[in-house]
């Protein structure tokens, strides 16, 4: 009797840490995080970088899936992996140059609430050459 009930509680156990591992995959924690000046990333497995402030029309958006991210007080650069079909709850639909296969980079003056992207690297290379920022696209990788 005492074996049984041992083996009930070890099954028991096994079966939650199942049970919880598998919550926590399909359903990840959400992060909401201050990137300073209005800015935003959101998300938690697919995160996603917004602009919004009361009174303000102004929207600047990257979406699904930042991948990676560098942000000063001034600039934020992104790195992005466009899911294979726009969802209907975005602010705004892009048009991806090279496909939905390929990795995207975003650049945003928070200064301006002004947006560049979607860029190939050796886009984004350039304008940040021209703008005497290539730093941040090493902090990027």
């Amino acid at each position: 009797m005492k074996k049984n009930c041992i083996k009930r509680i070890v099954l028991w156990f096994f079966v939650a840490i199942v049970v919880l591992l598998l919550y926590s995959v399909l359903f990840p924690p959400y992060e909401e995080k201050n990137l300073g000046n209005g800015f935003r990333l959101f998300g938690g497995h697919d995160s996603e970088i917004y602009y919004w402030a009361l009174g303000d029309t102004t929207t600047v958006f990257i979406p699904p899936d930042v991948l990676s991210y560098v942000n000063t007080k001034r600039y934020i650069l992104a790195r992005q992996k466009p899911h294979q079909f726009d969802d209907a709850i975005y602010p705004k639909f892009y048009k991806y140059p090279f496909g939905r296969d390929t990795t995207y980079y975003w650049f945003v003056d928070k200064q301006e609430k002004s947006l560049k992207g979607p860029l190939l690297y050796s886009e984004m290379e350039s304008f940040l050459q021209e703008k005497d920022l290539s730093q941040m696209l090493q902090k990027l990788e």
